[in-house]
Order: C-alpha cells, then sequence, then structure tokens
C-alpha cells in the first residue's frame, strides 16, 4: 500500500511538470513562469525535507502522511480551478510546504516500524515507486485530453490515498513495530 500510494503521490508531483509543455503551448503561462513555478516548487521542498524528518522522528507518521495527501489533493484542487500565475506558483509552493514531512514519513514506517524481516526488502522495493510515478506521471499527461485534468486526477487520487491509507493503518496496525525498540540484531 505504501509503494502504490507513493508512486501515486509522486506522479502527482510531477504532474505539474510533465503538463508545462501544454501549459506553454496553450499560453496560460511562459516557459519562464512554468520554469519558476517548478524551481519555487523545490526550492523550497528540498530543504523541508530536513524538517519533515524531524518531524516524522517526533509525530506519528501516519498523521504526516495524511496531511500530506489532503494537502496535496487541495494544492492540485486550486490549479484545476484557477490557472492565474501567482495562484498557479503559491499552489505548488503550499504542496511543496504540505508534503515536507510525506517521503520521510514513509521511509520511517518502511525502516523503523515493520517487522526486521521485512525492513530490507521493503527499503529496497520503495526507491521504485518515485521512478514508477514519475512514469505514470507522463503516461497520464499523454493520455488526458486537457492539461486541467491532471491536476484533477492528481487531486483525485491523494483523497483516494487518504482514505486507503487510513483504513490501511488500522488493520496493520497490530503488526507494526513501536519505534522506540531498539532493532535487535
Amino acid at each position: 500500500t505504501l509503494w502504490i500510494m507513493y508512486a501515486v503521490v509522486y506522479m502527482t508531483k510531477s504532474c505539474y511538470s510533465a503538463a508545462m509543455a501544454s501549459i506553454v503551448h496553450e499560453g496560460v503561462l511562459t516557459k519562464s513562469q512554468t520554469g519558476f513555478i517548478t524551481a519555487a516548487f523545490y526550492f523550497v521542498y528540498a530543504p523541508l525535507q530536513i524538517v519533515g524528518g524531524v518531524f516524522a522522528d517526533k509525530y506519528n507518521p501516519e498523521k504526516m502522511i495524511k496531511i500530506g495527501l489532503i494537502g496535496g489533493a487541495v494544492a492540485n484542487l486550486v490549479i484545476f480551478c484557477n490557472q492565474n500565475y501567482y495562484v498557479m506558483l503559491f499552489a505548488w509552493i503550499f504542496n511543496a510546504v504540505i508534503q515536507f514531512a510525506l517521503w520521510p514519513a514513509v521511509f520511517k514506517i518502511i525502516s523503523s516500524q515493520l517487522e526486521a524481516e521485512y525492513r530490507v526488502k521493503g527499503i529496497y522495493f520503495i526507491t521504485f515507486s518515485s521512478t514508477f510515478g514519475l512514469v505514470l506521471a507522463y503516461i497520464v499527461a499523454a493520455f488526458v485530453s486537457n492539461w486541467l485534468y491532471n491536476f484533477l486526477l492528481s487531486a483525485v487520487f491523494l483523497l483516494l490515498f487518504a482514505l486507503i491509507i487510513h483504513i490501511a493503518c488500522r488493520k496493520v496496525e497490530k503488526h507494526l513495530v513501536p519505534d522506540d525498540k531498539p532493532e535487535q540484531n
């Protein structure tokens, strides 16, 4: 569930890049504007990954994931509804801010809360989810009739996964290892 969820999250983070050519071609934004929005996202997102790691250690990683999923859905929905440059810029920066702890929370669950026998495989396989999500973003962009649907689909998928994660976490809670226990070698 985490693997599929993070692939979808990565798809939604990449949906803007996948739509850039259409956004410029239709004259909605210029190349400079689309490039600046992408740069602003990663300028904010990258350093916040460090803070996200601290938050994932201090707070419930499930809650951090759900906050990132719901916030990301809101950002995508805002862009679907309003294509003003400044609205898109601030929505995409908000997306970077709100998802700051999502990856660290996923990594924390896999690396310290799975039963020890599944951790190595979990860490190995989760590394492929971002690549799959990136490919998925461009496949979706190739098949949607309008670039705006990249953002609508992203919002729907993120909300759907917020619900799926909520349900899945209730089902697997009894199998997770408390993260305050030292790992036994």
